[in-house]
């Protein structure tokens, strides 16, 4: 969505502030595994995901398998005969047994999980050292392994054969069309076996053919299309029987299908996502690329020389814009139109966000601070440290309603009530203009706190949110209370300090405060007040700060807490959070909501039904529920580790079997279903893992 300026677009390009709001890359790396996190080496050769749904990496110093929360690796010992051969693992291969092909420096061997022994294919069959460096599966559930030759595996029964029809040659990849015709990548040549004819075509790097010395891998698309990998990507025109290159002066090592038809292409200076129709290229993942893997949810998995990258598939929940400076305030007008005071400027919109109607630069006399609309067409607002004006729709004047009359008052929250009284709230209280008589009150008696906040309900009360607990005051009657927290009444207010309120379309008062989010009690607004409360750690708030609320167009409520935004259903009594981590994987900028020149909650709803929030440091968080994409698909739950005593049980009679009593497990812990413990081993625990790699820590278990 881009916003457009209207009439002004010359002064906002001049102010360098002219912004779009737009979909982000689709793919962007959203986490980075190193040796920090538990890889026992950075160069990671390649990635399979099993039919379980565990990440499995052939690194430099190890077979290691990832669950989503930790990696457990597999290398050789010299005590060991059923231990791995050696430790420079290549290429990995899943069969339907659900035994995984592990090639290595010294060969190819034979790995089960469930018990987790190897078994070396090795000088009873062929050469003990195949040098092999990929693994690919054939259509008939055979194995190709890529090294000194073409080599054909056959899990069943074990064995294996060289393959013929090939000239001698050191193969990197093979690949196999629908009609059978086989392609194969090798250091002097690109071989073609026709699956009609049996017919050998060789192709040798030259002019017209144009590809490199080695070519590195092959890969077939959905339409039957060929794409060499050598010193760039090369797609095999059949009739011409030549090739036509794409990214030249590139080593494309690896190509993987992505979607609609676009490819994943791994060379030495990292990922990029390729369209075959455009012929264009994004970068999505940087580093030497050793492998690549499009899991089952549609993550992609990047292996290089540096570790291993996570990148998610769908697009960011959340846009960060960061062009206004520090943003005082964003209301809406009797109109639905947007304002915006920033310190370059006050900004007017229309009610869907996506057009600028007016600019103002910033005031020599300072930054717009706070506004408030009235139901007559004006809007009131304040400049830093003492002005008070009041912009009026129908004769689109600005006037100079009043000077504060304590030069230093800084006010930092404004509304205006049904009665068209401007309530002004500072550090030290309230004040209350009259547009009638054109004078300001102070009103000592209501409170001398910092005032945040301000809502009028049905009943003629203005409730007034202060840091030193909540105010009803009537507006027909001057009558006032102060309704602070009660440690010993779990229905009083949680929190002293109140942030923010709102009022929602059922006339329910939310109230968001320094310890958690409140509800005013219908029935409760005249009398004592009684609230419904909400806390973090108690019910799935995600922080007790709750600095800003926003009603969604389905009764549910938006909040930003902490440095978080929070999606609640009160029907459901269910909260979805949305925080930013490491990699920034909601797409939020990890800063918080509030600051001390942010000190209420500054966020808006517009009328096409995206929710805007203000943050911290200069900008806003903009999305549309709509668009959000949830991690709800539940996953696979698998035990990972069983504890003895806070001791890991091996497998009965396995590599890591030096227990000085006898192991329970006759196979690995995710294998099995039963077991017996004598009486004595009553202290016991499980580790369990989902196995929804998108974002594990939010997988719902």
């Amino acid at each position: 969505m881009n916003i457009r300026v209207g009439g002004l677009l010359a002064t906002f390009c001049m102010l360098g502030i002219l912004f779009e709001i737009s979909a982000q890359r689709e793919t962007a790396v959203s986490r980075q595994y190193t040796m920090d996190d538990g890889l026992p080496e950075a160069a990671v050769n390649g990635v399979l995901q099993d039919s379980r749904g565990f990440i499995w990496l052939a690194t430099y110093n190890g077979l290691t398998k990832f669950d989503g929360y930790k990696f457990t690796t597999y290398q050789h010992s010299a005590a060991s005969e059923t231990s791995l051969g050696h430790n420079h693992v290549n290429s990995l291969w899943e069969d339907r047994k659900g035994r995984l092909w592990v090639a290595h420096r010294k060969g190819v061997e034979l790995f089960d999980p469930q018990t987790e022994e190897f078994r070396f294919l090795g000088p009873d069959t062929v050469s003990p050292d195949l040098g092999v460096s990929r693994l690919r599966e054939r259509r008939d559930g055979k194995l190709w392994m890529c090294g000194y030759g073409v080599f054909i595996a056959d899990p069943e029964t074990l064995s294996l054969k060289r393959m013929t029809g090939l000239p001698a040659d050191d193969y990197s990849d093979i690949a196999e069309t629908v009609n059978g015709s086989i392609w194969a990548a090798g250091a002097h040549s690109v071989v073609h076996i026709d699956g009609k004819t049996g017919n050998t075509s060789v192709y040798h790097p030259d002019p017209e053919n144009r590809f490199g010395s080695s070519s590195f891998t092959i890969y077939t698309d959905e339409q039957e299309r060929v794409w060499i990998g050598s010193n760039g990507l090369f797609l095999f025109d059949p009739d011409k029987k030549s090739f036509t290159g794409f990214m030249t002066s590139n080593h494309v090592r690896h190509i993987v299908g992505y979607s609609d038809g676009k490819l994943l292409v791994g060379h030495g200076h990292g990922l990029f996502l390729f369209d075959p129709d455009t012929g264009k290229h994004d970068t999505i993942s940087e580093g030497w690329s050793t492998s690549v893997l499009k899991d089952k949810q549609g993550i992609i998995w990047h292996s290089s020389l540096k570790g291993l990258n996570k990148i998610k598939p769908q697009l960011k929940n959340f846009r960060v814009q960061k062009t206004f400076g520090n943003i005082f305030s964003i209301e809406k007008d009797g109109n639905q139109d947007i304002w915006m005071g920033t310190t370059k400027g006050e900004f007017r919109f229309n009610s869907s966000f996506s057009e600028i109607l007016a600019f103002a630069r910033p005031s020599a006399s300072g930054p717009l601070s706070f506004m408030g609309a009235d139901n007559e067409g004006s809007v009131y607002f304040t400049r830093s440290p003492n002005k008070f004006k009041k912009y009026d729709f129908r004769s689109k004047i600005i006037s100079v309603e009043q000077t504060m009359p304590v030069a230093d008052e800084f006010v930092i929250s404004l509304f205006v009530d049904s009665f068209g009284h401007a309530w002004l709230g500072g550090w030290q209280g309230v004040r209350r203009y009259d547009p009638k008589t054109r004078s300001v009150d102070t009103l000592p008696a209501l409170i001398a706190a910092t005032v945040y906040c301000f809502l009028e309900n049905s009943y003629k009360n203005l409730w007034i949110g202060t840091g030193s607990g909540l105010i009803r005051y009537n507006l027909v009657t001057g009558d006032f209370i102060l309704i602070r927290n009660d440690p010993a009444d779990n229905k009083s207010l949680s929190d002293n300090t109140v942030f923010h309120m709102t009022m929602d379309e059922a006339k329910n008062i939310w109230i968001g405060t320094d310890r958690g989010l409140n509800k005013l009690v219908i029935g409760t607004e005249n009398g004592k007040p009684e609230f419904i409360r909400w806390t973090a750690g108690t019910s799935g708030l995600p922080d007790d700060n709750v600095f800003c609320i926003v009603e969604d167009e389905d009764r549910t409520v938006w909040l930003a807490c902490g440095n978080n935004i929070s999606h609640f259903d009160p029907e459901k009594n269910n909260f979805r959070n949305y925080g930013p981590d490491a990699y920034r994987t909601d797409g939020l900028a990890g800063t918080p909501f509030r600051n001390a020149q942010y000190l209420g909650g500054k966020a808006v709803r517009t009328s096409d039904g995206k929710i805007i929030f203000a943050i911290y440091g200069g900008g806003l968080v903009i999305f549309h529920p709509d668009s959000l994409v949830d991690n709800s698909h539940v996953p696979p739950v698998v035990i990972t580790d069983f504890l003895i005593g806070n001791q890991r049980v091996p497998v009965a009679k396995s590599e890591a079997d030096t227990l000085d009593w006898e192991t329970p497990l006759p196979k690995a812990i995710p294998y099995t279903g039963a077991m017996k413990l004598p009486y004595h081993q009553n202290d016991f625990s499980f580790e369990f893992a989902a196995l929804n790699f998108i974002n594990p820590k939010n997988n719902p278990i």
